[in-house]
């Protein structure tokens, strides 16, 4: 049986999950430069060792609400066709092996999902859902 490695993380009150492989580097919160006139869930761009990186809000992305700032608040670099994106999220939690039969793809809760939400699956963990994201869907 086959698994896969996630970096778990929580946007409000719900957690997802991203690839370990899709994810470069947690960072801890820069600071981020706006941008006028972008769309609003790219909250700016900010500098990770002289590279200018953009900064997604990411519950604002899946149109969740909007990511307030503490110190728990991580930047999750993802690399999609050689360009990195810092996802913002509230919390890093911990990464997880998951075995297969763990995971409802999306598409065998609703084909449309699949599609158009960026969603790969969902995760059962004991009594816990899991929300898979596919990277390369939603940046």
């Amino acid at each position: 049986m086959s698994s896969t490695q996630v970096v778990t993380f929580r946007l409000g009150e719900n957690y997802f999950g991203i690839e370990i492989t899709k994810v470069k580097e947690i960072l801890r919160l820069l600071p981020i430069t706006k941008l006028p006139s972008s769309v609003p869930y790219i909250c700016g761009v900010t500098n990770v060792r002289g590279k200018v990186v953009p900064v997604i809000d990411t519950l604002m992305k899946l149109n969740m609400g909007s990511i307030e700032t503490t110190d728990e608040t991580r930047l999750l670099l993802v690399e999609k066709a050689g360009n990195v994106v810092g996802l913002l999220v509230d919390e890093v939690s911990e990464v997880l092996n998951l075995s297969d039969d763990q995971i409802e793809t999306a598409g065998s809760i609703d084909d449309e999902i699949a599609v158009t939400s960026g969603i790969m699956g969902i995760a059962k963990i004991d009594e816990n859902l899991l929300t898979l994201l596919d990277t390369d869907k939603i940046i």
